[in-house]
């Protein structure tokens, strides 16, 4: 595919995300694609949050098996 077309087929994919969650995700890849700090939003915060209280008490999956948890995420 070709650059053009990609920005094509991108654009009007990102015209189709109605979830908020989806487009901040996109925001903080294109962020730091151009080298920015990327805001995060009051969402995000609490839930990196939750990650570290997570950890801390040992609620952790291996690799392996975050993969596979998201491999069946993304058939969806």
């Amino acid at each position: 595919m070709t650059t053009t077309k990609l920005k094509s087929f991108l654009k009007k994919e990102i015209d189709k995300v109605d979830s908020k969650e989806t487009l901040e995700i996109l925001q903080i890849v294109l962020e730091t694609r151009n080298n920015q700090d990327p805001e995060l939003t009051e969402w995000q915060l609490k839930r990196i949050e939750e990650s570290e209280k997570q950890f801390e008490k040992g609620q952790v999956i291996s690799k392996e098996k975050a993969d596979k948890k998201i491999e069946e995420w993304l058939k969806l």
